[in-house]
């Protein structure tokens, strides 16, 4: 199990792809599609989660272990600070 922290890549379960830190905020952290950018959504997770070790097979068939995120995310297409506003938590 992991904390959070940039420089990682992360899965989150219900979404396609790896995620990464981009932002901290109030707690928070901003996650951004490795794939999409900011083509796509953003996710905002509590900076505090753990993120559990999870075995993923590669196209290649290549079997990987990856932080994933498996607790409460929020969607957004703004900023961190927008969508904790838009969530009611400030």
């Amino acid at each position: 199990m992991k904390k959070l922290e940039r420089g990682v890549d992360y899965k989150v379960e219900g979404y396609t792809n790896k995620w990464c830190i981009v932002d901290e905020a109030l707690g928070f952290v901003l996650l951004e599609n490795n794939t999409y950018g900011d083509e796509t959504c953003y996710l905002v997770v509590r900076k505090n989660i753990v993120a559990k070790d999870k075995e993923y097979t590669k196209r290649s068939g290549e079997k990987v272990m990856l932080p994933t995120i498996t607790s409460r995310v929020y969607e957004t297409y703004d900023g961190i600070r927008q969508c904790l506003e838009d969530e009611g938590i400030i």
